[in-house]
């Protein structure tokens, strides 16, 4: 079974434009070095930029893969919201003995976990409505307070990612940016359908199926041409477009994006 999934995987690799490859996969991620991770309800797939090199998790029987995150590639993690635990693994997607169960520590109500510079995390802490940046020892180094309040406002988070000097995240209705300390800096209106995606300084994502972006220096912005129709979600790396729609993988070569 893996040997015939290995061979597809690199004919699909081998095709020079817009290859795309059958799966039943709800997320994506792209790392700086170009190698793909498929995310399933509990399993996670990576393959190589050239398709030769090929890993997957064993079935995690952790219940339904909240957040995967890569924000270091080489120690990777996914998040289970139901059972509160943080599995973390190797660059091979071998599991680590490293693991978190925020359950046993009195973290009940984290909902979204991302990562940060120096091994350290952002947690979402739906209880408090705060965010909360911790250490690889767990110890708390900053939180933006109780952002109900600061915001009048409840918010319900279904993304965060840290790029540069910003944490973004991502609402139904808004993107909010907050500084490498929890404090809050601005927000958009945005109402898009797909999780956020970075790439050289840009943060994009999808609004009326037209692929948008915000410049990191969080004045800047625009649109990449053209129309991406029923896309699930989706990554930009080296003007290459990732992306999962209509149960399908697919990479579109040479997307032209903007420079501002």
């Amino acid at each position: 079974m893996f040997f015939a999934l290995y061979l597809s995987l690199l004919s699909f690799f081998s095709l020079t434009t817009n290859p795309c490859i059958a799966t039943k996969s709800s997320y994506l991620c792209v790392d700086e070095l170009e190698n793909t991770y498929l995310v399933h309800d509990n399993y996670i797939e990576r393959f190589s930029q050239n398709g030769k090199a090929y890993y997957r998790t064993s079935e995690l029987s952790q219940g339904a893969i909240t957040t995967f995150d890569i924000t270091n590639p080489f120690k990777p993690f996914a998040y289970f919201k139901g059972t509160g635990k943080i599995i973390f693994f190797d660059n091979t997607l071998s599991r680590s003995s490293q693991e978190i169960d925020l359950f046993a520590i009195g973290n009940e109500q984290i909902e979204l976990v991302a990562g940060s510079r120096g091994d350290h995390l952002w947690f979402w802490d739906a209880g408090n409505s705060e965010i909360i940046r911790r250490d690889d020892q767990m110890r708390k180094k900053f939180s933006s307070g109780n952002l109900a309040v600061l915001l009048k406002e409840k918010i319900r988070p279904i993304q965060m990612i840290e790029r540069g000097e910003n944490l973004y995240m991502l609402t139904d209705e808004s993107m909010i940016i907050f500084d490498m300390y929890g404090r809050y800096k601005t927000r958009f209106k945005v109402r898009s359908t797909t999780p956020l995606a970075h790439s050289s300084g840009k943060i994009f994502y999808m609004e009326n199926d037209t692929l948008k972006f915000i410049h990191e220096d969080l004045v800047s912005y625009g649109f990449v041409d053209g129309k991406y129709e029923k896309m699930k979600c989706f990554q930009i790396k080296d003007n290459k477009l990732y992306f999962i729609a209509n149960d399908e993988f697919c990479i579109h070569e040479n997307i032209k994006i903007p420079s501002n």
